[in-house]
């Protein structure tokens, strides 16, 4: 079971976006990363070609899972994640407030 899921609100806790909230648009497991949903952008410089036109972009990009944490709407803070078992099934707690996710 991975850390992260689509849909988890987390907050950058380090780089250019630090203490930006986001959602979570898209898990990359194998390469423990995450793409969010408005944030981390960066900026590519496209040549034309047939089929589009060049120019400036802004594009979204992946950010390690060391890089964030999941976020508490009810305490507004950001809490490290454990997991437990109930009912035999293994569920993702937050660690601050042992809330489930």
């Amino acid at each position: 079971m991975n850390k992260f899921k689509k849909d988890d609100k987390i907050i950058i806790i380090s780089g250019k976006d630090k203490g930006k909230i986001s959602n979570i648009a898209k898990v990359y497991p194998k390469s423990q990363s995450v793409i969010l949903d408005n944030c981390h952008f960066v900026t590519k410089h496209l040549k034309p070609n047939q089929q589009s036109q060049g120019g400036i972009k802004q594009l979204s990009k992946q950010i390690s899972w060391s890089k964030i944490m999941h976020y508490d709407e009810k305490n507004k803070k950001s809490s490290r994640i454990k997991f437990s078992t109930k009912d035999s099934k293994k569920i993702r707690v937050l660690k601050s407030t042992n809330a489930s996710i």
